[in-house]
């Protein structure tokens, strides 16, 4: 791929291509090291961890519940927290791992409990009503 791009590199103009060429030699940021700014890198954060099964990305994901109690102006944290807690709430509902990961974070988490705790009730909540064939 790397070389496909050098390529293409070459049909820039001068100043574009030096821009291209430093992002080409530069390595990718890591997933889990990027600021939680948007719905999209939640969304990576969750498709880094159905492919590697590494529960540090799902502990990434719970620290941003804690914004929907912060600073109610920040509008875009409390999107971004509510939508944590929907896709955990939902995640844990459909895999034990999930709900695995946020029950030890939850015990082992002070600070983070009080936020964890109602997507692991919801979770709950949603699998007793779904196994009894209730609505959910």
């Amino acid at each position: 791929g790397k070389q496909i791009l050098q390529q293409l590199c070459k049909a820039l103009p001068e100043k574009p291509q030096a821009e291209f060429k430093k992002q080409i030699d530069s390595d990718p940021p890591l997933i889990n090291e990027m600021p939680i700014d948007s719905t999209a890198l939640l969304d990576m954060l969750w498709a880094a961890y159905c492919g590697s099964g590494d529960e540090k990305y799902v502990k990434r994901l719970l620290t941003s519940l804690p914004w929907a109690e912060g600073d109610q102006k920040n509008l875009n944290k409390l999107m971004l927290a509510s939508a944590a807690k929907w896709s955990l709430t939902s995640n844990c509902e459909q895999h034990p791992k999930v709900m695995e990961i946020c029950e030890k974070a939850s015990a082992s988490d002070p600070a983070l409990k009080k936020f964890i705790d109602p997507v692991l009730a919801d979770a709950r909540k949603r699998t007793t009503a779904s196994s009894r064939g209730g609505a959910q």
